[in-house]
């Protein structure tokens, strides 16, 4: 049940963001805005820096930081 559970959870919260009405709110661009500018700004220093510490493994510790990070808890 529970497997379940989050896909549904996870697709239903994904259509409700596609709709019109939310996706063109201003109040929901002035919050993903900022969160997208800290992301990118994590990867711009990262992504240099896993260059030089584990070369062409680069993009496979990239994946394995973006695992690590969906796996911690959160609540």
């Amino acid at each position: 049940m529970s497997n379940l559970l989050l896909p549904g959870v996870a697709l239903a919260v994904l259509v409700v963001l596609f709709l019109p009405r939310v996706r063109n709110a201003s109040l929901w661009r002035a919050t993903v805005t900022p969160l997208a500018t800290i992301i990118g700004s994590g990867f711009l220093i990262s992504g240099p820096l896993l260059s030089h510490v584990v070369a062409a493994w680069a993009p496979v510790a990239m994946l394995g930081i973006l695992l690590v990070a969906f796996a911690i808890p959160v609540g």
